[in-house]
């Protein structure tokens, strides 16, 4: 008996630990998002049955700029979990002389923020593969509520979506390869868009797009998320996230997803009076 109790001993401490791992990456995720007026802002996370990598946040610049990421982070198992909480300190959006979104400067207003093109170099200056073993996929956006000036960089991800007021939906395109994988660095460029009042930006993991029906090949998509969601314009966005998820579930024949599923985004209100 003693032979067969240690080795079940093992799985359940196994267990505990991707548990205690998992729970370690939901709370990088915020619980609430800044108020910011003219902002509705929405997010969803389902994490997969295996520890993975995705998060996501949004939050103030400054008084009128806030900044967008949404990440996925090669692999799974804890290793993955316990880089996300090293991707998610690097990506502290408090002021700092090696931070990566501000630094300090010695004129007002004592600080920079960083275009997402700079910033998505210096992070893949840091040889993220080589120190931990995992590349990443990430989009990352600075808008101004101000003017609705957006400008973002890709690396690897999914592209970012646009839902624009009048029901005209369209992917932003551009970007390079992953970081990490020391490929493409030239081509990540930043790209900007102005949105009006009324539009939406969002970002999502490939967890949505790359699910697979049943006894099949056949993925979810690209185009069916931009479909889902250009449906769901005139309701909430969060309620818009709860249908497309619910959408890849049914195409799937599972509630279970193989993979996380990360979307965040938000929908600009206009100018504030």
């Amino acid at each position: 008996m003693a032979k067969t109790k240690a080795p079940l001993r093992a799985l359940e401490a196994a267990d505990q630990n991707l548990i205690c791992c998992r729970e370690a990456q939901k709370s990088l995720l915020p619980s609430v998002f800044p108020r910011i007026p003219n902002l509705e802002v929405a997010a969803r996370f389902i994490p997969s049955a295996l520890v993975s990598g995705d998060i996501y946040n949004l939050f103030r610049l400054d008084e009128r700029r806030v900044g967008l990421y949404n990440i996925d982070i090669s692999g799974h198992g804890i290793s993955a979990a316990l880089f996300s909480v090293r991707l998610n300190q690097r990506l502290s959006h408090l002021v700092s002389p090696d931070g990566l979104l501000k630094i300090p400067v010695e004129k007002p207003p004592y600080y920079q923020i960083n275009p997402p093109d700079v910033v998505i170099s210096l992070l893949d200056k840091e040889d993220l593969l080589g120190k931990y073993g995992h590349f990443l996929t990430l989009v990352y956006a600075v808008f101004d509520t101000h003017n609705g000036i957006l400008k973002f960089c890709r690396a690897g991800h999914n592209f970012p979506l646009v839902i624009h007021e009048n029901g005209k939906a369209e992917y932003m395109t551009g970007g390079g390869t992953p970081v990490g994988l020391h490929l493409g660095r030239e081509r990540r460029k930043a790209h900007g868009i102005h949105l009006g009042k009324g539009d939406r930006f969002i970002l999502f993991s490939d967890g949505l797009s790359e699910a697979v029906a049943p006894n099949s090949e056949r993925r979810f998509g690209l185009d069916r998320v931009k479909s889902v969601l250009q449906q769901h314009k005139s309701d909430s966005l969060q309620n818009s996230f709860e249908y497309l998820i619910e959408e890849v579930r049914t195409f799937q024949g599972s509630p279970e997803f193989l993979d996380d599923v990360s979307i965040v985004g938000f929908e600009w209100l206009g100018p504030q009076d």
